[in-house]
């Protein structure tokens, strides 16, 4: 009986179920939104830069990074951390601020940047993906979320701001339209401090974990959140891990084999 618990727990670990509740932040997968002002440390970063002027509207405002799993886990989370608060949103000097929706690109064809600028805001919805494949909806009430597969009856929301703030970071919010993909579970941080999130700086955090298990193992991603008025933009590229190869397979199989040995070997006597 004590063999068969220890090499649960050995499975356990190695396959990361013991983590499946715990923050995952392995790897920095954040990209420049390619829109930022300043000649500051933070010039081209995300973590302390809030457009259209770096780091003068407030951590209430930053969005900071994305991180993505090892890549020789098995499983897909991708967690987003923030000093925008992604379940309440946050009040302004005049109006209140909504949190968005992601939207991931699989294509390498998503507008953003530059190439987006003209797109204009005043929230306006329009029939546009922006070149985004799916979007995810976050029911923080039930901690969950909808996939959404888009097309060319997808709307979406523009930000606010047209003349001014960062309409570059359009969509904030899927509208309708697509194919819903899958539901699942997320999980929702707040209170966090900098050595919490990486040594992120601003003191108070929050983040999203949600797991990208609906894309195919090897696909290359773009990743994209902002929220209803687009002061800030946060973009970022990874890539899902691919299928292991079968040398890889066996030689994990024989080692969690070897392990069962040992652990029947080790109490054998005590049984």
């Amino acid at each position: 009986m004590k063999s068969k618990i220890l090499l649960f727990s050995l499975l356990a670990i190695f396959l990361g179920n013991g983590n499946a509740f715990a923050l995952q932040l392995s790897r920095n997968i954040t990209i420049s939104d390619q829109v930022y002002s300043g000649q500051e440390w933070y010039g081209n970063w995300e973590d302390q830069e809030v457009e259209p002027s770096a780091n003068s509207i407030g951590q209430h405002w930053d969005l900071e990074a994305f991180f993505l799993n090892d890549p020789n886990a098995t499983d897909t989370i991708l967690t987003m951390v923030g000093g925008y608060n992604f379940k309440d949103g946050q009040q302004g000097s005049q109006y209140f601020w909504h949190p968005g929706d992601i939207f991931i690109d699989v294509d390498g064809d998503a507008k953003y940047g530059p190439a987006n600028s003209g797109s204009g805001g005043y929230n306006a919805e329009v029939q546009n993906t922006f070149g985004y494949d799916y979007a995810i909806q976050l029911d923080f009430l039930n901690s969950r979320y909808n996939v959404f597969t888009l097309d060319s009856s997808t709307r979406v929301q523009k930000v606010w701001y047209h003349d001014q703030g960062n309409p570059s970071a359009n969509p904030w919010r899927y509208v309708s339209g697509g194919t819903p993909e899958r539901t699942g579970d997320f999980w929702f941080y707040e209170g966090l401090t900098n050595s919490d999130v990486a040594g992120l700086q601003g003191d108070t955090h929050y983040a999203v974990a949600l797991d990208l298990g609906f894309l195919d193992p090897g696909t290359d991603f773009t990743v994209h959140y902002t929220y209803q008025c687009g002061n800030d933009n946060l973009m970022g590229g990874g890539q899902i891990a691919p299928v292991p190869e079968p040398a890889t397979m066996l030689l994990f199989g024989t080692g969690l084999v070897g392990l069962a040995g040992f652990g029947r070997k080790r109490f054998s006597k005590k049984v």
